[in-house]
């Protein structure tokens, strides 16, 4: 026997010692047991006690001391009688009860006294200790028992092998911090145990409470067979983690060993198991799927998130809350007037600087973030407006003085941590473009901005007498009845329609303000200050109109493919705008999930199974309440991840009703989330604002390397293809249409004064170079020339669309890579997200491994791998 065994009765661990071949029982660990405040020497004081151990002690010693035993036991009547068990040894030479001293320290009592012992703590304890004791001498007595424990030493080893794997390959890529990284530990155990035994830990343990009380765990179970496999997959595992294999391909390849294994073994027949207790024991009771398992253990390693919580404001103070414009403004005063004598001070004012810009940014988002949930609630509009009107103005005019205090600072060289290059170069550039007179007119932009919003989130249409949103009524889009799907496209273009006056009236306002801003600043339009604005360093305008012929020549071709295909399954005379997102074969709309939670949790079990931190991002998210999926009336449109600088957890907000666009756009939007988080704890908030182009790399990326896991919302597999062809699908239409809107907002800024027919006719002329020649409009052309007013981008960012077809083209890229060696793929990926914005844009699609490129060559290359990987599913 081990010197160090454990019994465990009614949860309490017992020590156990071998002393001289005998076996002696922990009587410290045995009064737990006991209520109340008791010792053992209140059990030793005891006259029965006494005269069990003189019986005991004259059986099996010979040099008992019977003198002083005498005494002790004529003193044992009187109420102050107490004698410790140290006392007890040295008077009487007694071997029945030792103490001893050290990591295995207490009373020991040899087993016969430690259940005379357990009869004074309760009848019931002693019956248990007895039988566990018994137990326990079973297992000794096997005739295996010996080759078990070398088993079970050489799975030990090999897990050691196995965990020094998971250190050095994938915490290090995961972003979790000390405290967490027990959870990888475990998860990389069950992978074993799902591999060997179809469960995890947690499984066995809720079909075998009794076992678990006794302190046994599932490996305890292990037969020898197992035990062998179990060392040899330990090693094996260690072997792929540190070729980057993921979780699911690892988990396949382990299983098959295991079957393999098992078979060839089985045949020599060492032992079944050594508690003489089959698999049915532990894991049949739960009745459990490999696929059930496999589901219940991927998301095991997100049951347990913490919230996180913002770091310590050592700037502006714990407490400070916003409320108006004074509370803030001694802090910008601090930065604006504070001596900087070395690179220590400078870098200091960064801190500082960045703190109260964090809590800005937050304090904002959260303005922003409940307006948009709830666009008709007065007190929400009112809260965001006031933050735009009597809190940027003052903080556009001190962000340019604090820009003016660094950039020629002597100490700036000093200053050599990634990233700093990159925001005083944009920082250089603010200062170029600020103008003073700016300021009043883009908090006009801002309010303006702001209405488009209101707008279409009061849009709503109804059918069959049933009052919904524009994003609800498109799902009819997807209905096989084509008088549906008919009725559902012009019901939604009317209702558009109604309000294209109001809306071609705000965006020329518009148009006139930006246009004034950028002249101001002393650009020839518009276009051109939002270049610099947006920190464009990495591309020009004319990248963008090579962008634009690129798709035309590479995509629009494969769009005019795709209809004729469309239009001939159809089997209809003419392709209209009502058929384009029905299923070609009259099958019913894919419906992935039909709540806001289901999707949520789909989401975060297929994230898990790419990598656990994936899923760990989305569970915070939820824990901490930061998402708002399902559609309502008054809900903003569109969706977004909103970066929350201070906490460093982001707010998603979307409007699902039930289509595979929705679970898409969670998927996006998740990778922007996923961004946000391994971003969080970069030093400066100007390190983790990175350009769209890099931010929607994250997300589209995101689509893309999930396809893998999607039949987490797809059991069948030909609803999964189905899935999948549509995704890749709509990506071809989508770098068409990024085109169509980039150029149109070029000719609108290019051509300030044109009035609103010209830009009605400009728009039809863009679209059509960009279009398929397969659909038919007729009739409805009124309907076309303002298909730009659904594009939110126009309003309320404008400029900001291109980066989608950047992003996309790198996205493919991305899961081109994924796709030849998924490890590899994965990590260059999200070591480009964890850069942040400390290098430039082709600095981190280079560590991705994708190239930064909008050559028709490239797109073409591009497209070919699409085009293959669409022929693939199709078959």
């Amino acid at each position: 026997m081990p010197k160090n065994t454990k019994l465990i009765v009614q949860n309490i661990e017992i020590g156990l010692l071998s002393i001289n071949s005998e076996d002696y029982i922990c009587l410290t660990d045995m009064v737990k047991a006991k209520d109340g405040d008791f010792f053992v020497s209140d059990w030793l004081r005891n006259v029965n006690t006494l005269e069990y151990l003189h019986a005991w002690e004259g059986m099996y010693n010979p040099d008992f001391n019977y003198g002083e035993f005498a005494a002790i036991r004529n003193q044992s009547g009187i109420n102050s009688f107490k004698v410790s068990v140290k006392e007890w040894v040295a008077k009487t030479n007694a071997i029945g009860i030792v103490a001893k001293a050290g990591r295995y320290g207490g009373t020991y009592a040899h087993k016969d006294i430690a259940f005379n012992f357990g009869m004074w703590i309760s009848p019931v304890f002693q019956l248990y200790i007895v039988k566990e004791h018994q137990r326990l001498k079973e297992v000794e007595s096997n005739e295996y028992n010996l080759e078990w424990n070398v088993k079970r030493v050489l799975c030990k080893a090999n897990y050691k092998i196995h965990t020094d794997a998971i250190k050095n390959y994938i915490i290090p890529h995961t972003g979790y911090t000390k405290a967490k990284e027990w959870l990888l530990y475990a998860d990389e155990a069950d992978l074993l145990n799902i591999a060997m035994w179809g469960c995890t830990a947690r499984d066995w343990k809720q079909a075998n409470p009794q076992r678990v009380l006794q302190g046994e765990n599932i490996r305890d179970m292990a037969s020898i067979n197992d035990l062998a496999i179990l060392s040899n997959i330990e090693s094996l595992n260690s072997i792929l983690i540190s070729q980057r294999l993921s979780k699911a391909e690892r988990l396949r390849f382990l299983a098959n060993t295991v079957k393999q294994q098992r078979k060839s073994l089985e045949g020599i027949d060492l032992i079944k198991g050594i508690k003489k207790l089959s698999y049915s024991t532990f894991l049949d009771a739960k009745k459990l799927t490999l696929k059930k398992t496999v589901i219940s253990f991927l998301k095991m390693t997100t049951d347990n998130i913490d919230v996180l919580t913002r770091g310590k404001r050592a700037f502006i103070g714990e407490e400070f809350d916003l409320k108006k414009w004074e509370d803030v403004e001694p802090f910008f005063e601090n930065l604006k007037t504070r001596e900087i004598n070395s690179a220590e001070d400078l870098q200091q004012w960064f801190l500082d600087r960045s703190e109260i810009e964090s809590y800005l940014s937050e304090n904002f988002a959260w303005r922003y973030i409940r307006q948009t949930c709830d666009t008709a609630n007065t007190s929400l509009i009112n809260a965001l407006q006031f933050f735009i009107t009597e809190i940027q103005p003052k903080l556009a005019e001190y962000g340019n003085a604090l820009d003016k205090k660094v950039v020629d600072s002597p100490y700036l060289s000093e200053l050599t941590e990634p990233g700093f290059a990159i925001t005083l170069r944009g920082m250089k550039k603010a200062i170029e473009i600020f103008r003073d007179e700016n300021i009043p007119l883009i908090t006009e932009m801002q309010t303006e901005e702001r209405r488009y919003g209101a707008i279409a989130g009061a849009m709503t249409v109804t059918l069959d007498g049933e009052e919904m949103t524009l994003q609800k009524a498109a799902d009819r889009l997807q209905s096989t009845d084509r008088n549906i799907r008919e009725e559902a496209w012009r019901a939604i273009s009317g209702r558009r329609y109604d309000d294209h006056e109001q809306l071609d009236e705000l965006l020329g306002k518009l148009v006139t303000l930006r246009d004034q801003v950028g002249k101001n600043a002393g650009f020839a339009n518009y276009r051109d200050y939002m270049f610099a604005a947006m920190g464009r360093f990495d591309y020009t305008p004319q990248d963008c109109f090579n962008f634009h012929g690129s798709v035309k020549k590479a995509v629009v071709p494969m769009l005019d493919e795709m209809a004729a295909s469309r239009k001939a399954a159809l089997n209809v005379d003419e392709l209209r705008p009502w058929d384009t997102k029905v299923d070609p074969q009259g099958l019913a709309p894919l419906k992935p999930f039909s709540t806001g939670e289901e999707l949520l949790n789909k989401t975060i079990r297929c994230f898990s199974r790419l990598d656990p931190f994936l899923g760990d991002c989305l569970t915070t998210m939820k824990t901490m309440k930061h998402l708002d999926l399902e559609s309502r009336k008054g809900k903003a449109p569109g969706g977004y991840n909103y970066p929350l600088d201070e906490i460093g957890v982001p707010f998603i907000f979307m409007n699902a009703t039930s289509n595979l666009r929705d679970m898409v756009t969670l998927l996006h939007e998740g990778g922007h989330a996923v961004h946000s988080l391994v971003t969080r704890n970069l030093k400066l908030n100007s390190f983790k604002h990175t350009p769209s182009e890099v931010a929607e790399l994250a997300s589209m990326s995101m689509e893309l390397i999930t396809m893998d896991y999607w039949d987490e919302f797809f059991e069948n597999e030909n609803d999964l293809k189905r899935a999948k062809i549509q995704h890749l699908e709509s990506i071809l239409e989508t770098l068409p249409w990024v085109a169509t809107v980039d150029k149109f907002q070029h000719w609108m800024y290019e051509n300030p004064q044109h009035s609103a027919a010209e830009r009605t006719e400009a728009w039809v002329r863009i679209y059509e170079e960009f279009t398929d020649k397969v659909m038919d409009w007729s009739g409805l052309e009124i309907y076309k020339k303002y298909l730009w007013q659904r594009q939110l981008h126009i309003y309320e960012v404008p400029f900001y669309y291109i980066e989608y077809g950047i992003a996309q083209l790198g996205a493919i890229g991305v899961w081109k890579n994924y796709r030849q060696d998924p490890a590899k793929g994965l990590k260059g990926f999200l070591d480009a997200l964890k850069l942040g914005y400390t290098a430039t844009i082709g600095e981190i699609y280079q560590a991705a491994n994708i190239p930064f490129d909008f050559s028709e060559q490239h797109i073409t290359d591009l497209m070919q791998f699409v085009r293959n990987e669409l022929a693939q599913l199709k078959k």
